[in-house]
């Protein structure tokens, strides 16, 4: 299944890691441009997330939410996060909808700032009026990510 079809219910496997159903799914756009991210809970791990992003080619990031980092605000053109700089790619505000166990609700505004060191990202996002959230990610080649639906017949690990 392609990577932009990922929705609730779909099954998500990356790299080794066990099966895991997407619970939500949330669709952000901003102009012209759509981008998803999907939340699945890897055993093991914990709440995880892909951001799949089709401009000029598929950038897939996964992402580790950091509760050890809330209250975190994105200010300034680069910060300081676990001892290495990271320098803002990009900030504004965007619409999303929202489907699944969304903690976000169903649409809404979602401001977010997003810094890079590399391929590695920490991105500050805050829907609605919910405090900012604060998570790591690295991209990933979309070969490393398999999906099916559950009912496909696809193979069990």
């Amino acid at each position: 299944m392609p990577l932009v079809d990922l929705e609730p219910g779909v099954v998500v496997q990356v790299v080794a890691g066990r099966p895991s159903p997407v619970t939500a799914s949330v669709w952000l756009k901003q102009g012209d441009f759509v981008w998803s991210e999907h939340q699945f809970t890897e055993l093991g791990v914990g709440t995880r997330w892909l951001s799949v992003e089709d401009d000029d080619g598929l950038l897939v990031t996964l992402w580790t939410p950091r509760p050890d980092l809330a209250g975190g605000r994105p200010e300034g053109r680069w910060m300081r996060v676990d001892g290495r700089r990271w320098t803002r790619k990009e900030k504004g505000e965007v619409d999303f909808l929202a489907e699944g166990r969304s903690p976000y609700g169903p649409s809404g505004r979602c401001e977010y700032a997003d810094y890079r060191n590399g391929d590695e990202r920490v991105s500050f996002e805050r829907f609605g009026n919910l405090a900012w959230e604060v998570s790591t990610g690295r991209t990933i080649p979309a070969s490393s990510v398999t999906a099916y639906r559950e009912d496909d017949g696809a193979p069990r690990a």
